[in-house]
Parts: structure tokens; C-alpha cells; sequence
């Protein structure tokens, strides 16, 4: 059972070109929390980001917040060693491969691809993700198919 769902920010749950993060999102992490499943958010420094993300007010969703300089395998491995969870028990999701989805690869866990630019593509065997999404709609419909074996997520209606 998953327990632990890792989002990369910047072009994963926040549109930096329209400057939002769209309503379906709030009612995505809602309903993942509600499903008792932890979230923790991982984003690369800078100040506009660091105040988007308060602006946002995202501690209200993710258990853990890490701004970083850079994403490292490192990292990862903290957060996972923090939360004694077992790489099984964890997804990360993000939209670059050569970050998110190779240190997800590397540490075994579960990776989601969010290819929201559809010109990428994948060069490496190591930036290879478990699953590959367009959209974070395609996610809830992906987890209650395939990954949360929680009845109330199955039941939801689809009103977001």
C-alpha cells in the first residue's frame, strides 16, 4: 500500500506560465489526504518559489517541504530514512527525468513521469519511470485503478 507520494513543485502541481495551481490539484492532494496518505513536496530554490509556495499555502497539504539548491539522491534517501518508510510504500512524481525519476529510479521507488511537454524523451535507462502521465487527472484515475487499495478513493465521485 502506498503511504508516502513525493511531488516535484514547478510544472507538477504548480503552472509557472499561468502562475497557478488549478483547482483539480487542491482536490487531488485533499482527497490523498483524506485516503490517509502522506505528502511531501520537493522544489529547487529560488525566492520566488520559496513565496509562491507560502503564498499557497502548501503546509496545509504536505507533512514535509524540501527547497533545496539542488535535488540529490541524498536527499531523497533522508526523506525516505525520516518517515522509516519502505521504498514500496512511496511514488514520486515529477516532470523531469534526469531529476525526480532517475533518483526515484535509483532508490526503487515507484516513479510517475508528468510529461506535460511532449517533446521529451527519454535517453537514458536510468530516467526510465514506472508509469507516465499527462496530467495530474490521469493520476487520480491511475490510483484508484491500480495503487491505493482504499475503498473511499474507489467510491469518490469525480467532482474535481
Amino acid at each position: 500500500m502506498i503511504k508516502l507520494i513525493i511531488f516535484d513543485f514547478n510544472r507538477t502541481i504548480f503552472d509557472p506560465e499561468k502562475n497557478i495551481i488549478e483547482k483539480s490539484t487542491f482536490g487531488l492532494l485533499r482527497t490523498l489526504l483524506k485516503n490517509r496518505i502522506e505528502l511531501a513536496l520537493i522544489t529547487t530554490y529560488n525566492r520566488k518559489r520559496l513565496n509562491k509556495i507560502k503564498s499557497l499555502k502548501l503546509k496545509d497539504y504536505f507533512k514535509i517541504i524540501i527547497i533545496t539548491k539542488k535535488k540529490t539522491k541524498k536527499k531523497f534517501k533522508r526523506l525516505v530514512k525520516e518517515l522509516k518508510l519502505k521504498p514500496k510504500e512511496i511514488i514520486i512524481i515529477g516532470d523531469c527525468l534526469e531529476e525526480e525519476i532517475r533518483i526515484g529510479n535509483s532508490l526503487r521507488i515507484k516513479t510517475i513521469w508528468l510529461n506535460n511537454k511532449s517533446q521529451f524523451r527519454i535517453k537514458n535507462k536510468s530516467c526510465i519511470p514506472w508509469i507516465t502521465i499527462n496530467n495530474l487527472k490521469e493520476l487520480k484515475l491511475l490510483l484508484k485503478k491500480t495503487l491505493i487499495n482504499n475503498q473511499d478513493l474507489i467510491n469518490e465521485k469525480e467532482n474535481n
